[in-house]
């Protein structure tokens, strides 16, 4: 049944018991529609956490026969938990979820672990963050049970590159050293009166924000999209009343250059707010493309240079 629904979902003919959905062509959007398909004709929960660890329908079976699958809304969203280096940090979107991650994980070199960040609220009986700096002071707190000390590597894409500035901030304000500081196509918006001008959408809107950020939704439980919803407006809400601070050190700006934000340019808005330089690497994306194979290889060769660059990573 497994290779049956593995195909399906991929447009294949046939899949092997021991065939991986991602060297077959799968990605993040395809795995959660391959595990509602899963819930819905099998009636067994298991969470995507599960198909990248366990990618073929053998190994995908064990864990549905042993019924250990993972909770895919926690906040600390292990990617990979393997590796000699230093964790990369990954802070969600608008929508609160990490999985599109995983496109970054899978072209890392396996001795980089990743881990997600992924917003209180999109769980069940989870209060969201009432702030922005609350919001990066919890994800801090978090990527420290994993990482005691420094130096830490953050990459946050739209919404959670403002998280990852504001955890770049707090970190340098615990001593703490913040080698790579990632900023995927974000700015920080212009002046308050603006920002509230252009960010007030309606339920219906953010829905469409939603779906447009999980590839359609439909692949979603109803009372999960509900709660994406919810906070997708909370982010909102943490954006127009969220003042910046000055990380004092350098960032790398990745500008998915078929998207233009308002005409502004991307590194000269980020300088006041970053001490060091910004340095701009152009992706060839537009904002929801930049984890398509071609941007993630663009991306993961600059953070792979941003690793091997620091003095005495071998050791870690």
């Amino acid at each position: 049944i497994l290779c049956g629904l593995f195909a399906d979902i991929l447009g294949v003919q046939h899949v092997g018991v021991d065939d991986s959905f991602f060297d077959l062509g799968g990605h993040s959007l395809l795995a959660t529609m391959l595990l509602r398909r899963i819930q819905q004709v099998l009636d067994t929960r298991v969470g995507v956490q599960d198909l990248f660890r366990s990618p073929s329908p053998a190994a995908l079976a064990e864990i549905i026969d042993t019924a250990s699958g993972s909770d895919d809304y926690s906040t600390l969203f292990p990617i990979r938990t393997s590796g000699t280096r230093a964790p990369l940090f990954c802070i969600h979107p608008s929508g609160g979820l990490s999985w599109s991650y995983y496109a970054v994980g899978r072209e890392l070199g396996v001795d980089h672990p990743v881990y997600g960040l992924q917003a209180r609220g999109v769980g069940e009986h989870e209060e969201p963050a009432r702030t922005l700096d609350e919001m990066a002071e919890d994800y801090v707190t978090r990527i420290r049970s994993v990482q005691a000390s420094g130096p830490y590597h953050l990459l946050g894409w739209s919404f959670g590159g403002l998280v990852a500035h504001a955890m770049a901030v707090q970190l340098q304000q615990q001593g703490e050293e913040v080698s790579l500081l990632g900023l995927l196509d974000v700015i920080p918006l212009p002046e308050k009166q603006a920002a509230e001008a252009r960010w007030r959408p309606t339920r219906e809107e953010a829905a469409q924000a939603v779906r447009q950020e999980t590839g359609g939704g439909a692949h979603f439980e109803p009372a999960v999209v509900e709660r994406l919803v919810d906070v997708y407006l909370n982010h909102v809400r943490l954006i127009t009343e969220f003042e910046p601070g000055v990380f004092d050190g350098d960032a790398v700006l990745f500008d998915a250059v078929d998207n233009p934000m308002y005409g502004i340019d991307k590194a000269l808005a980020w300088a006041p707010y970053i001490g060091g330089q910004v340095f701009r690497h152009p992706v060839a994306s537009d904002h929801t493309g930049v984890f398509g194979p071609e941007p993630v290889r663009t991306i993961c060769e600059v953070i792979e240079d941003a690793y091997s660059r620091e003095s005495g990573d071998a050791g870690r």
